[in-house]
């Protein structure tokens, strides 16, 4: 359909007038500071924008259409910030003003059975299946982790390696309050734009045994000049002609044997567990083994999955192995070179999770799916079973202004990826498509860091799941929700 000229001069001007100006600030919400460099994003329903702040942490964005805009707000070393705002065409909204929470800084000293500082101690703030974070304490022995992220953790005082003595008793890594065993540590909740001082560690002493055995290769035979190590204890060991080994000077605990050896311009490596009380412990045997493929396939459908991105990662259990990991090439997965142990697998699709879901991992007709394999040379190859036509959930959140919908499974095994389904939202409507069939707790976040590596923590999943509906996805079925916002732990 044509226009004429003067109709076509006289429509620009009213399109022009349904865009307007969105401006506002961006303070940090304990010290009121204006912060410049966030990113302020506006997602709508038919339009997204972005803009930067300045120095006086303000920003401004030209042209916004009419729409109802979920705003997010995000900078390093700060919570997210949300805000939803409605632009009618014409006249633009008040300026916004958003706050974000600073992460807070965790303080403390660490010091000798006398209570004297201990400097130059490495410090460890340990969070479950996060990378552990760590820092040195000064001259004073104290120490201090600035800006670190919401959540629940255990410190831990790693004193420098013991000298050869012939003590009884050795200073041992120690966990925050004074103990050394992880078990019976005291978890810190840190929460953003709350500042925590004064969690001391007082450094333990603990007896020191011994631990011996043999170091055997593939064959059987000793594996001699093997180099053998724990996680309990500092020095290690050479294995013996007859591939004999002692490690002197090990702490009590749960300790991760192992032996390393290069035959032939190829590495060998074994591993072993063991639980060192009260005794030393004799006899010990550790067998190495060279490298060996893992392999399997990935199907969509019944049909080889060629285009489909994800990867696949081997986790040691027990201790025993090495973790790795491979992505999707061409329908299949390929580890090139893993140490035979025992491993749990994990298979994630990627960026297209939304159109299928994992239905399950096979191996020599086994469910696998969340069961631990053992990795042995010339092992049958693994088959990740992908599915589309998973079910959906649509709904609206209470008082909506966006954020995250979470679905978890109930089944406590499944609270890992990709079994998580989790998505951002936009106002108080919310959808969720391509959800792996089964039984959910759904709930709703509206700002901060959600951890999937936590959920199978119950002090974590807890008060995330109190109260929280429970829904059954049905294969190619809607199911309507309502929602409340929980807070997270």
């Amino acid at each position: 359909m044509k226009f004429p000229a003067w109709s076509l001069a006289l429509l620009a001007p009213a399109l022009a007038a349904q865009t307007v100006m969105v401006e506002g600030t961006v303070a940090n919400s304990v010290t009121r500071a204006p912060l410049a460099g966030v990113t302020v994003r506006f997602f709508g329903h038919r339009n997204n924008y972005e803009a930067p702040t300045d120095a006086a942490g303000g920003f401004r964005i030209r042209d916004v259409a009419p729409d109802t805009y979920s705003v997010m707000a995000a900078a390093t070393g700060f919570s997210t910030g949300w805000a939803e705002l409605p632009v009618d065409g014409g006249t633009g909204p008040p300026p916004l003003r958003l706050t974000l929470a600073p992460f807070p800084d965790l303080a403390g000293q660490v010091l000798d059975a006398e209570r004297r500082p201990v400097p130059n101690t490495a410090v460890q703030a340990l969070r479950r299946r996060n990378v552990p974070v760590p820092v040195t304490t000064d001259d004073a022995g104290r120490f201090r982790f600035s800006h670190l992220e919401p959540g629940e953790y255990v410190l831990q005082a790693m004193p420098p390696p013991a000298k050869d003595s012939a003590e009884a008793t050795e200073v041992a890594p120690t966990f925050f309050p004074n103990v050394t065993d992880r078990a019976q540590a005291t978890a810190i909740a840190v929460t953003a734009g709350n500042d925590l001082a004064g969690y001391d560690i007082v450094l333990q002493s603990v007896p020191v045994l011994r631990v011996s055995g043999r170091v055997l290769d593939e064959r059987g035979d000793p594996a001699a000049g093997a180099a053998v190590q724990i996680t309990t204890a500092t020095a290690k060991a050479s294995a013996a002609e007859d591939g004999a080994f002692l490690l002197a000077r090990v702490r009590p605990g749960d300790g991760r044997l192992r032996a390393d050896l290069t035959r032939g311009g190829v590495d060998l490596r074994g591993f072993a567990s063991v639980t060192v009380a009260r005794h030393d412990m004799e006899g010990i045997d550790i067998r190495v083994s060279p490298p060996v493929p893992v392999t399997g396939t990935v199907e969509l459908d019944g049909k080889p999955a060629l285009n489909v991105e994800g990867t696949a990662r081997l986790v040691p259990v027990d201790g025993r192995g090495s973790s790795a990991t491979a992505d999707f090439k061409d329908g299949g997965v390929r580890f090139d070179r893993v140490f035979p142990g025992r491993y749990r697998l994990s298979v994630e699709p990627g960026w297209t999770y939304g159109r299928h879901y994992l239905e399950a991992v096979w191996l020599a007709g086994r469910d696998i799916t969340l069961e631990a394999i053992e990795v042995v040379p010339d092992m049958l190859p693994f088959r990740a079973v992908l599915r589309t036509g998973g079910g959906s959930v649509r709904g609206t959140v209470e008082n909506g202004a966006g954020g995250m919908i979470v679905l978890a499974p109930r089944d406590e095994r499944m609270r890992v990826s990709p079994f998580l389904a989790v998505s951002f939202f936009h106002g108080s409507q919310f959808e969720l498509d391509g959800v792996r069939p089964g039984e959910y707790y759904a709930f709703a976040i509206r700002q901060g860091t959600f951890s999937e590596g936590e959920m199978q923590d119950p002090a974590y999943a807890g008060p995330l799941l109190a109260g929280a509906p429970a829904v059954r996805i049905e294969p190619n079925v809607s199911a309507t929700l309502t929602l409340l916002y929980v807070k997270l732990p």
